[in-house]
């Protein structure tokens, strides 16, 4: 009898111990979840710095049909060898082709358009998607040849805090200025019935306070 109860209360005992067994390991994957969650954004924010410390960006100028030519920037990651940005898709459909000019630092902060291009054309426009994210640009110089400034030309460049947008522009393409801060300081070196007469697209609220040089 003593016998039977032993093994009886052993069986017990070893049912147990198992249960208790299989408790901890829903604990432990929970924890290892946990864990990953926890580090996941600074295993991204290291890969991160890696990626952009070999990027090297630089100047492109995209010719236009007349001659003239439109900015923006590309970048290149030398160990993929991967080149993006709008101009590549311009490039396609323009029967100028392209030309690159000199790099721009990472540590760039205030950006001043180039006049004419590394073949002497005159820069006329910021192209579609030109300085696209370029979120560490704080202000830009933009010269009184400028007649356009395409779609996303800005956009995303939540950095940038000043702009002066010269007389001679006549268009400013959708979403230009969309995602750039709401307190970034716009300037129109213009009047005010000059700066009614520029077509402005859609995504461009930022727009709304300017200062006029000429009130």
């Amino acid at each position: 009898m003593d016998e039977n109860q032993n093994k009886t209360e052993n069986a017990a005992s070893v049912e147990t111990q198992g249960k208790k067994k299989s408790k901890k390991v829903p604990i432990a994957i929970v924890a290892v979840i946990v864990a990953v969650c926890f580090l996941l954004p600074a295993i991204l924010g290291v890969c991160a710095a890696i990626i952009t410390s070999t990027e090297k960006w630089y100047v492109v100028y995209v010719t236009n049909d007349n001659g003239t030519c439109s900015v923006g920037r590309y970048v290149r990651d030398p160990e993929q060898g991967v080149i993006r940005n709008f101009v590549f898709e311009k490039v396609a459909e323009s029967t100028g082709g392209c030309t690159f000019g000199e790099r721009i630092e990472t540590d760039v902060t205030t950006y001043t358009v180039p006049t004419t291009s590394e073949n002497g054309d005159k820069v006329t426009s910021i192209g579609s998607g030109g300085f696209l994210d370029w979120k560490e640009l704080k202000s830009v110089v933009l010269h009184n040849q400028i007649t356009a400034i395409e779609d996303e030309a800005f956009k995303g460049c939540s950095g940038l805090n000043s702009i002066q947008i010269p007389a001679s522009v006549t268009s400013i393409g959708d979403h230009a200025f969309s995602g750039c801060s709401v307190t970034m300081k716009v300037t129109y070196m213009g009047t005010p019935e000059q700066w009614a007469e520029i077509e402005i697209g859609e995504g461009n609220s930022v727009l709304k306070n300017v200062t006029f040089l000429h009130p």
